[in-house]
């Protein structure tokens, strides 16, 4: 059985670059990642590209088809497809980091405009709409939401603050008895509650959309 031969020195580039580039991409999205682990628990926030961005998928797919017909057909230039195709997603991700950029910077300025001071401004993208960010900010005792997209001017800031609610003396035992709240309290970078009753449901700003609410919560029962 014939078997190509494997360059040792460009296996050993390749395995680098994927150790590298996985946490950088990871770094990107609004989700988190603990670069510096074991040494630091620290989450570290891109807020540039969606967990999945259909416009990466696609540049990267049209750029390698391309050069694999080229290649097939014995093009000399058969690599510039691919290479072009990385150029554009190395660009792509800078310029959205430049929209996040504008967006927190234009969403405090509203936020304060309001009569509220952001302390923390977070700018999410959507999942297909790179030019629009979803912004949720807060204080020691509030947090609102709003949304930001490119080329209109000014922020649109959903209705009125609420109350983070994280105070209710009630929160702190039952917290302290339940595994996956310390979990999530230790993962949610917006955390806050709804008390109904005796039930407490914790929540983070970013996942608080409907569709995915329920996903990213945890139920107390409050005594």
């Amino acid at each position: 059985e014939a078997r190509l031969p494997v360059d040792s020195k460009w296996l050993l580039i390749l395995a680098v670059i994927g150790t590298l580039s996985h946490p950088a991409l990871d770094w990107l999205n609004n989700y988190g990642v603990r670069l510096l682990e074991p040494f630091s628990s620290r989450w570290f926030y891109g807020d540039s590209i969606f967990i999945i961005d259909v416009w990466i998928w696609a540049m990267l797919i049209i750029g390698i088809w391309l050069s694999r017909r080229r290649e097939k057909a014995g093009a000399a230039n058969w690599r510039r497809p691919a290479v072009a195709a990385f150029g554009a997603v190395c660009l792509y991700i800078f310029g959205n980091g430049l929209i996040t950029g504008e967006a927190e910077a234009t969403g405090s300025e509203e936020v304060l405009a309001s009569g509220q001071r952001a302390k923390l401004m977070v700018a999410s993208p959507p999942p297909v709409t790179f030019w629009s960010r979803d912004l949720f900010w807060r204080d020691d005792r509030q947090f609102g939401e709003g949304r930001f997209d490119l080329g209109q001017r000014g922020v649109n800031l959903k209705a009125a603050p609420r109350s983070i609610a994280m105070d209710d003396p009630r929160l702190a035992a039952a917290i302290a008895k339940s595994p996956d709240a310390q979990a999530f309290l230790f993962w949610s970078r917006m955390p806050f509650v709804e008390i109904e009753g005796n039930i407490a449901i914790l929540r983070d700003q970013r996942f608080s959309d409907p569709r995915v609410a329920d996903r990213f919560a945890v139920r107390l029962e409050l005594e």
